[in-house]
């Protein structure tokens, strides 16, 4: 009996890589639709350079890129925004690197 158990043991473990490679093949290349940015700006405050870069990611990935601009709160609603969407690859977040590293020292209860 143990060698029947060591036999589905040994079949199964063959198995997993099959069924691996049948789910891997079933998902969708990426990316598939469209490609989300938020930029955490009003429009016209420097959004031409994300607008630029979108423009040249939409032309490698084969993807529309939709700039949405999400300004207030010295950027955290963009980056609140950012840190809440689906974990899915097709969100990007603008950073702002001086207000990411200032924020935690000036609001206490940063959301993100």
């Amino acid at each position: 009996m143990s060698i029947t158990l060591a036999r589905r043991a040994l079949l199964g473990a063959l198995a997993l890589p099959a069924l691996a490679a049948t789910r891997a093949r079933a998902e969708a290349p990426f990316p598939s639709r469209p490609v989300r940015l938020i930029y955490p700006f009003a429009p016209g405050v420097g959004d031409g350079l994300a607008r630029a870069v979108a423009e040249v990611a939409r032309e490698t990935l084969g993807q529309p890129i939709v700039v949405e601009n999400k300004p207030g709160a010295n950027t955290m609603i963009g980056a609140e925004a950012a840190a809440r969407a689906p974990k899915d690859g097709y969100t990007l977040g603008w950073v702002a690197t001086s207000t990411l590293a200032l924020n935690p020292n000036l609001y206490p209860a940063i959301t993100y």
